[in-house]
């Protein structure tokens, strides 16, 4: 679709989120003013063009239009992709016999929208524009007593193209090569080009493929999008630099060139050189869709400045502000405000630099009035925020009772940060038994150097040293209530053998969302016994470092293709991503419960047989055998046989607070990729042994290098708190799992205990 076409651009994004409604119209009543009513505003394609769209137009909005003695007034009833489309009218009026109603949507990004029409015989039509764009589209205004849109009907075409471009990167280029052919004479032939193009993996392909668009579309709409991704191929910054100031000279009215600007500071080495380029990035696009990034990137180099220019970390905090959707969406039974969680970042930042406090405490409050119907965390995190403004103001007895008031509102899930600034206010007034108290409070919900530092200080002040804190830390851990029973699942009798699910969960131990998850994954420990469901964790450093993590378990995330934590991948098939808070446990235990039980009465594709792991002092041998049954038989060359070293528990305790971690995974033996299985009856043995020192060394190799790593990237020293890398072998499991490569589908699971 063209790009120009302002009112257009959310269509594809947006079309699930509408809904059908059918009425018939409503007749103005005679002797009115000739534009009062309610009007279904619909776009008409420009001369030569199509919309993609059954019936060729697109029910855009709503509007109720009524006169008084003051002129006209109006309402926005409904608008396409509402509610993450909204619309306020900003302006309605007559000049002569021309309607003028002018409106700011919001679509991504803020849009200013003028519609000027006139009323011919049942009907008004006109013509429509926005600042960004002054290209005209036609649109059409029928009279109707609908408060819904219509659902557009996608055309054929449309379809075909939308589930191309929803196939993954692998295919996605065969699957638009597909629709080219298919749909030769389409009106989206152009887009579906330069998505191909795009598409390409290798780079020189990709570009001959854009120069060949270019041939083919001489007079294209999507010419300067080609050649944008032309100018971006080169890898060198300066060769890239020359490119996008070529493009600058070629398309100076580009509807994208605050994309090629944009890129152009990313080839800019200097760092003075590189803020003076964001700065007039600022000035220059304003309303860019980067431009909140940009602002984003100056308020990082503004607030650590010294000393604070006020004035410019002002305009950046505008900039960022300004560039947010003030909208809320629904989430479940909440709302969720977009401005408010950037109001509360901005915040927290300036309160943690202590900078602009007055500025903080005004922007938290604002945040905090707009989280009215958030759910109740979301609320406490922005109440803590309030709290920890005012302590930094010294207003101790303000920060006390919203740090109360954000403890209440987060009822039993908590909050750490609140309990740690309640701390510090009760060391400010020498009330060192309260401070002892909240410290330990926020040590049982999250961990944080400073959460440790302040704990540690704390309670060697009050008992002399160390000693007892772990073990009382644990117990006030074991002493919170379950967040949901899981109940025992008891298996029917079978015939041969059962299927035994395997249950994996890809975490992070400074991962927010994997509360739920760690929670649901330890439900399903309760509820199936081992030769029922095998679990594994598999801990990542995402979206921070995790010392559970090892190559093994980064492989088998790269095996999925996991892009975030937690991810849950059930038999290697149902991959569930997301989590939440201690509250969503039971609904995520639910989801994955259903899961497993689906797949259960499924027979086993392979056996393993003979599974055995003898731990003699630092040495342990897993052996065993895998085969294909017979109703496997395709999987053959297909299959692998993996065997999990697990630990069972570890005790670590991270910012999201889990201090139990569950069947860890520390390394998967023979090697990440596996063991071919053979035809069914030609039986493939495994064995492995491993130095639980030499193993412990290598942990601690990848973790100082991971160290190494992260303190050159951010050009500051970083250590974990624990490396964790030494494996107590009376902590050991296996677990054994055959999977198809191609499918993935785990084919059958093992679970097995040590003998010593």
């Amino acid at each position: 679709m063209p790009k120009h076409r302002v009112c257009l651009s959310v269509v594809a994004a947006f079309l699930c989120a509408l809904s059908a409604s059918s009425q018939e119209p409503q007749k103005p009543t005679a002797g009115a003013n000739p534009f009062a009513g309610r009007w279904e505003i619909q776009l008409i394609p420009s001369k030569g063009t199509t919309l993609p769209f059954q019936g060729g137009q697109l029910g855009f909005l709503i509007i109720e239009i009524e006169s008084g003695g003051s002129g006209l007034s109006g309402k926005v009833i409904d608008i396409m992709g509402a509610p993450v489309v909204t619309a306020e009218l900003s302006e309605i009026s007559v000049n002569d016999d021309q309607l003028v109603i002018a409106f700011n949507t919001t679509m991504g990004k803020q849009f200013n929208l003028k519609f000027k029409g006139k009323r011919n015989g049942d009907h008004l039509e006109g013509t429509a524009t926005s600042e960004e764009d002054p290209t005209e589209i036609n649109w059409v205004g029928k009279s109707t007593t609908m408060d819904k849109l219509a659902a557009p009907q996608m055309s054929t075409d449309l379809k075909a193209l939308s589930t191309a471009m929803t196939k993954p990167p692998t295919d996605r280029p065969e699957a638009l090569r597909q629709f080219l052919r298919d749909y030769p004479d389409s009106s989206l032939k152009e887009q579906a080009t330069l998505q191909l193009a795009q598409s390409l993996p290798n780079p020189d392909e990709k570009i001959a493929a854009l120069r060949k668009f270019l041939e083919d579309f001489p007079n294209g709409t999507l010419r300067d999008q080609a050649n944008l991704q032309i100018a971006l191929a080169p890898p060198d910054p300066e060769d890239k630099a020359a490119a996008l100031h070529k493009y600058l000279q070629d398309f100076p009215s580009s509807k994208i060139k605050d994309q090629a600007e944009y890129q152009l500071i990313g080839t800019i080495t200097d760092p003075a050189g590189r803020q003076a380029a964001q700065e007039k990035f600022v000035k220059d696009y304003p309303k860019s869709p980067m431009a909140g990034t940009v602002c984003r990137s100056l308020f990082d180099v503004y607030v650590r400045a010294k000393p604070i220019d006020e004035s410019k970390l002002n305009d950046v905090i505008e900039g960022i502000v300004n560039t947010s959707r003030d909208m809320s969406l629904p989430v479940g039974n909440y709302q969720v405000n977009l401005r408010a969680s950037t109001l509360n970042t901005i915040a927290d930042r300036l309160m943690v630099n202590e900078v602009m406090l007055d500025k903080a405490l005004e922007l938290i409050q604002k945040a905090v009035a707009a989280s009215e119907k958030a759910d109740p965390q979301t609320k406490a995190i922005y109440i803590t925020t309030l709290g920890q403004v005012l302590y930094k103001r010294k207003d101790y007895d303000q920060a006390e009772k919203e740090l109360k008031r954000a403890i209440e509102v987060a009822g039993a899930e908590g909050i750490g940060d609140a309990q740690l600034y309640l701390g510090m206010i009760y060391e400010a007034r020498n009330d060192q038994d309260a401070a002892l108290d909240a410290y330990l409070n926020a040590a049982s919900i999250a961990s944080s150097r400073e959460v440790k530092t302040s704990l540690e200080r704390a309670y060697t002040k009050e008992f002399g040293s160390l000693a007892g804190l772990e073990e009382k830390l644990d117990d006030m851990y074991r002493a919170r209530p379950k967040p949901f029973e899981p109940g025992h699942y008891t298996r029917s009798d079978a015939n041969g053998a059962s299927r035994v699910v395997l249950a994996e969960l890809f975490t992070g131990a400074e991962c927010g969302p994997c509360i739920a998850s760690d929670l649901a994954f330890d439900g399903l420990g309760e509820r199936y016994d081992h030769n029922t469901v095998a679990v594994l964790e598999y801990h990542l450093h995402i979206p921070g470092p995790d010392p559970m993590t090892n190559p093994d378990t980064e492989a088998r995330s790269k095996y999925y293709q996991v892009r975030g934590t937690p991810t849950a991948v059930i038999d290697g098939l149902d991959s569930q991503a997301g989590g939440g808070g201690s509250s969503y446990a039971a609904r995520i235990f639910a989801d994955y419960k259903g899961k497993i039980e689906a797949r259960l009465d499924k027979p086993p594709l392979a056996s393993l047989t003979g599974f055995q792991v003898k731990v003699d002092g630092q040495t342990v041998t897993v052996s065993g055998q895998a085969d294909l049954t017979p109703e496997g038989a395709d999987k053959a060359d297909k299959a692998r046989l993996h065997v999990a070293l697990v630990q069972e528990t570890i005790r670590y305790t991270g910012a999201n607070g889990i201090r139990f971690h569950n069947l860890v995974v520390r390394k998967l033996l023979g090697s990440p990729e596996g063991t071919v299985l053979q035809k069914p009856g030609t039986k493939t043995a495994f064995s492995d042994t491993v130095n639980m020192a030499t193993l412990g060394d290598n942990l601690k190799a990848y973790l100082e290098k991971y160290e190494a790593d992260r303190s050159a990237r951010s050009n500051s020293e970083f250590k974990f708190s624990q490396k964790l890398d030494r494996i107590d072998p009376n902590q050991l499991l296996v677990v054994a799992f055959v999977q198809d490569d191609q499918t993935k589908e785990i084919l059958q699971a093992a679970f097995v205990k040590p003998s010593r």
